[in-house]
């Protein structure tokens, strides 16, 4: 209670004043604070810099405050804390985030899991325990949602986290969750997935496959194909995947085919009848992969193609054409060749 005079007389009255007035003055500064005024204060914010300063008495007491609001915004605060110089605001740190960890918290300490595994590079102590302490925690049957939820989050960090989170303690049918991975937005997942194919059973790893070689990135999409052409051998696969935007691919394509005995060039040549560019820009390129100095008159026209990737794509085979020796051919005969222009 403090004592105020009351308008013009001088009559005292007693007011409640918030214990938060009483600990921290107007203009005071969080490193002017007691360690006392700190174990009072409620405001977030003042302990939030508190947990900052120089005097480990003081950060220590912002810590077990921060652990006694128990307001789930501080658990990265609290985190960073773990790894303290002082090994009792170490201990502090754990103490108050064991506090948190309660189901209401789990979407809280999930968002966190990034700050958490950091603590796996810092070497002021040994931090296995607490880690898979706070794992334990998330795994719980109320808080698994939370880590599944996680997948999808902006963070790249987070959704790697929990992906981890998931295989390591199989919280979801297995086959199923790769599957699912390998349509996920973030390419980091997508690249875990597919390096997980081998290890589903043959149903799921077919569909996983296909799935993969779908991939917009072009490593997926290699490995699933090489996978495929070693279990079931499909030469259908194969030829289509002569006309895949990327020429690695086109490359493992071709020296397949051939050493199948197939006539890749003839394929290229009737494909110059297509009207997809990128099927066009395959053609073309197989034109000049193949050395092919004979289909120079077939490769001009599309020069003036009104899709820039294809004209560049012609340009580029008749700039390697015409890096071959020449050589006398008088035996083939061009028209027969199915080509349209």
């Amino acid at each position: 209670m403090t004592k105020l005079l009351t308008g013009d007389s001088d009559e005292l009255l007693e007011v409640s004043v918030p214990e938060q007035s009483k600990t921290l003055s107007i203009g005071q500064s969080p490193s002017s604070m007691s360690v006392d005024d700190i174990l009072k204060c409620s405001d977030l914010s003042t302990l939030l810099a508190c947990v900052e300063l120089k005097d480990g008495l003081k950060r220590e007491a912002a810590v077990i405050q921060l652990g006694v609001l128990g307001d789930p915004v501080v658990i990265p605060n609290l985190i960073e804390r773990v790894n303290d110089w002082v090994a009792e605001i170490r201990a502090a740190a754990r103490s108050a985030l064991r506090k948190l960890a309660i189901p209401e918290n789990a979407e809280a300490f999930v968002m966190s899991l990034p700050e958490l595994y950091h603590l796996r590079k810092c070497d002021r102590e040994d931090h296995s325990d607490f880690i898979h302490k706070i794992e334990n925690y998330l795994i719980q049957p109320t808080n698994v949602l939370n880590i599944l939820e996680g997948l999808n989050d902006s963070d790249t960090k987070v959704v790697n986290a929990c992906f981890a989170l998931v295989l390591k303690y199989k919280l979801a049918d297995i086959d199923t969750f790769i599957l699912s991975a390998l349509k996920h937005k973030d390419l980091s997942i997508r690249i875990k997935a597919s390096h997980l194919v081998n290890t589903l059973g043959e149903d799921a790893k077919k569909e996983a496959l296909n799935l993969a070689l779908q991939d917009e990135y072009m490593p997926i999409r290699r490995d699933a194909f090489l996978s495929l052409m070693q279990i079931w051998g499909n030469e259908g696969l194969v030829k289509t995947m002569l006309f895949d935007e990327h020429a690695s691919i086109r490359e493992i394509a071709v020296a397949h085919l051939t050493k199948m005995g197939e006539d890749v060039q003839y394929t290229y040549l009737r494909s110059l009848s297509r009207d997809e560019p990128q099927d066009l820009c395959a053609a073309l390129w197989g034109m000049g992969f193949l050395k092919v100095a004979e289909c120079s008159t077939l490769v001009k026209p599309f020069l003036t193609h009104e899709n820039s990737k294809v004209r560049k794509q012609a340009q580029s085979t008749l700039d390697a054409l015409e890096k071959l020796p020449e050589k006398f051919v008088d035996t083939v005969e061009w028209n027969s060749i199915d080509t349209q222009f």
